[in-house]
Order: structure tokens, then C-alpha cells, then sequence
């Protein structure tokens, strides 16, 4: 049996791990169009702030030893289109350009999720910036010192994990959020609100209640930020407002939410026979609020094991 697995951060590895595991003799291709694999992007923010130095402390495994288990790797390389119907996928080797097609048995996507961006003036600014990828944070490592003043757009996980750390390199830091309270999808008002004062107790500018409508640039550079309220100067911009699904590729082949999320049950079983699901690129199905978007690394790798487990079930 051979299964091809698009995706090799973090579900996409546990399900190649768990899968080889279980049936060594499974034939298992792993397609991530990175040059690395099994990385702990919830790292980053305690990396740009010095909490660790070593990038490769982020990384579980290297594609040397991966490679060692009988997984086949290959980096550099995008699935650009499925097939369903012949059970394979257009592989496009991104250093060569060359595309291949790669068949499958069992597939399984991992194929994660992009950071959001809004689309106002000046987003495209060289100082502005997420913080889910290695090469975007180190770019901005680079930057901080040129920096006194960052502005974080967005108050959920990542943007207060960003704060709390950026704080610490003497810069002065804000955090705009549109909600008027933090974190209000996890927590209710009381958690809420003593959150709001943990980050402001430590030097955070708190801005609740206001939208980020634009931009402004001086000489290429950024030089502040205007939201539905006010205005603020800022040196540079890190957006943390959530993320879309990178499944724009399957052309409406499976059975997904409205954000693009990857329908599955509780087997990453999703709407195709013999194609699996898990990650930033799937919904989770939850008891009481049937299927919901959790975009989380503990959920990420729960799941792919689940789908390791099941995808070497012969039937």
C-alpha cells in the first residue's frame, strides 16, 4: 500500500511517524514544500524573543532522520492539483519548475493554513509582517533593531505571545485588537479581562474595539497605522489575525466549511473514500458544536496520529 502525505509540519509528520510505525512495510511519500519538516511554529514568538537562540530547537526531527524511518521526503515540492477520481496529485518541483504526478492509495492533506492579511494600503510595506514561518521571523530579527516602536495587530494567542516577548527587548509595543475583549472566543469576560491586565501590567498598549484601516509609509518605510479610532506612529506591523486554509487547490472535490476548512469526522475520514484530513487545512469535530476551525498545533498532532492509526487499516 502506498500513502502520500502533503504536508510534513507538524499532523503530516505524526501521521508519517505513526503509520510507519504501525506497518513498516506501507510505502510513505511525504510532500512539503518547505526544506524542512516537523516544525514547532509555536516556538517562534520565544524566538524572536531570545528565549532560545538555537532555530533548530524548534525542529522535532531533521529530514536526515525521518528519512532513516523509511519515509520517502520531498521538499521543496507543491501539490498544485488533485485528482480524485485517477487517486493522484500534481507535484511541482519548485527548484526545477518541473510538475509529475504522484499516485496514491491512501492520501492524506496536511497542508496547513496561511496568515491573514487585510487588504488596505500599505500592507505590502517591507516592515510589515507575520509570525507563523522560520524566514519571516528571522527577516524580523534582522529588523528589530532598527525598530523603537512595533504595533501587533490581532489579540489572540499568537498576537499576545508576540507582546509579551517583544516587550522584553525594551521596544514599545501595542496590541490593536477589533474585539472589545481579548481572547473572548476561549474565555469569558472575568478570564478576559484579567488577561488585559497581565499584558498591560507589563508594559503592553492595550487598543480594544478598533479596526486597522491603513498603513502609512514614509520613504518605503513604515511610519504609523490608522485605525477606525485613531492613530498611532509605529516602526513596524505584525499581523496575528487568524488564518485561511491552504486548500484553494482541491477545487471543490471534498466537503468543506465556509473558510475552506477541510470537512472530516472523527477518523480524519473526509467526504472522499481513501482521502484524510488534519491540521490548520481541516475542521475538528467537536460534541456540542459539531464541526469547528481550530487551528492548533495539539489538535494538529492529535489528529494526524488518529489518521497514522487508521490510514494503514487494510479494508
Amino acid at each position: 500500500m502506498k500513502i502520500v502525505i502533503i504536508g510534513g509540519i507538524a499532523a503530516g509528520m505524526s501521521a508519517a511517524a505513526k503509520a510507519k510505525r504501525l506497518d513498516p512495510s506501507t510505502e510513505i511519500i511525504v510532500i512539503e514544500q518547505e526544506e524542512y519538516v516537523s516544525f514547532g511554529a509555536c516556538g517562534l514568538p520565544y524566538y524572536l524573543g531570545e528565549e532560545f537562540s538555537d532555530e533548530n530547537e524548534m525542529f522535532a526531527r531533521t529530514p536526515e532522520q525521518i528519512e532513516r524511518l523509511g519515509i520517502r521526503l520531498l521538499l521543496k515540492h507543491k501539490v498544485q492539483a488533485l485528482d480524485s477520481e485517477k487517486k493522484r496529485v500534481l507535484v511541482e518541483d519548485l527548484a526545477t519548475n518541473e510538475r509529475f504526478y504522484e499516485k496514491y492509495d491512501r492520501l492524506m492533506l496536511a497542508v496547513g493554513a496561511s496568515p491573514l492579511l487585510p487588504a488596505i494600503v500599505g500592507s505590502d510595506s517591507k516592515d510589515v509582517y507575520t509570525a507563523t514561518k522560520l524566514s519571516e521571523i528571522n527577516r524580523f530579527k534582522q529588523a528589530l533593531p532598527s525598530y523603537r516602536k512595533i504595533t501587533i495587530v490581532g489579540g489572540g494567542f499568537i498576537g499576545l505571545e508576540l507582546a509579551d516577548q517583544l516587550v522584553k527587548t525594551g521596544n514599545e509595543v501595542h496590541i490593536i485588537e477589533t474585539k472589545t475583549e481579548l481572547m473572548n472566543r476561549t474565555f469569558d469576560q472575568e478570564f478576559s479581562e484579567k488577561i488585559a491586565e497581565a499584558i498591560q501590567e507589563k508594559g503592553v498598549n492595550l487598543h480594544l474595539g478598533e479596526s486597522v484601516v491603513a498603513i502609512e509609509q514614509q520613504g518605503g518605510r513604515v511610519h504609523a497605522i490608522q485605525t477606525s479610532k485613531q492613530r498611532y506612529e509605529t516602526d513596524a506591523v505584525l499581523f496575528a489575525i487568524g488564518f485561511a486554509p491552504n486548500t484553494g487547490f482541491l477545487d471543490g472535490q471534498l466537503d468543506c466549511l465556509e473558510n475552506g476548512a477541510i470537512r472530516i469526522d472523527t477518523y480524519g475520514r473526509t467526504s472522499q473514500k481513501d482521502i484524510f484530513a488534519a491540521g490548520d487545512c481541516a475542521s475538528i469535530p467537536h460534541r456540542l458544536l459539531g464541526d469547528v476551525y481550530l487551528p492548533l498545533a495539539t489538535t494538529a498532532n492529535k489528529m494526524g496520529r488518529i489518521v497514522g492509526s487508521i490510514s494503514v487499516v487494510r479494508r
